[in-house]
């Protein structure tokens, strides 16, 4: 995993909020040209009000293109971080031996509970011997 790949995996989520926004806000801007214009079709508030509309519809596009490419400081620090561990030799080692570290702590949990139950077989004999 490289840096650039760590950075788009976090980016995806943003990009496609970004999307979805635009979509949306496109298509208020339209709806309200749209009736914009018919109440005023040659009017100087009319050009007034696209002027309006497409110097906010720029600073909000714009801001919100460079939001959605500028990661948070968590994002940052996974993007730095993340390709580092994934490309560990001695981690990517130690993630192949899994399947083998598991099945022996099985085994493991296995034994311990055998010897449990044993040791409360004994304990329940003691005690009823005890008690005749």
């Amino acid at each position: 995993m490289t840096h650039f790949q760590a950075y788009l995996l976090t980016r995806l989520d943003a990009i496609n909020d970004l999307l979805l926004g635009g979509i949306i806000f496109g298509t208020v801007i339209l709806l309200g040209l749209f009736v914009s214009c018919s109440f005023w079709w040659d009017s100087d508030e009319n050009k007034k009000v696209k002027i309006l509309g497409v110097v906010a519809s720029s600073i909000l596009i714009f801001s919100a293109t460079i939001k959605t490419f500028i990661p948070t400081t968590k994002e940052a620090f996974f993007i730095y971080i993340a390709p580092e561990i994934v490309n560990n030799k001695d981690i990517s080692k130690t993630v192949k031996k899994l399947s083998a570290l598991s099945g022996l702590s099985f085994t493991y949990l296995e034994e311990v509970l055998k010897q449990d139950i044993r040791e409360a077989d004994e304990a329940k004999e003691v005690t009823k011997d005890k008690v005749k």
